[in-house]
């Protein structure tokens, strides 16, 4: 049963690191779209 716990902890965290990373995504994402509109100001 402790096996299994273990597991399901994993499939737990898994979407939390997913959430993660998108929001890391979203982030770079702002930051380029505000580059592109410096070299489109240009």
């Amino acid at each position: 049963v402790r096996g299994w716990y273990e597991n399901n902890q994993l499939l737990i965290l898994a979407p939390g690191a997913f959430i993660v990373l998108g929001f890391l995504i979203a982030l770079f994402n702002g930051l380029s779209g505000a580059n592109k509109d410096e070299d489109d100001k240009k």
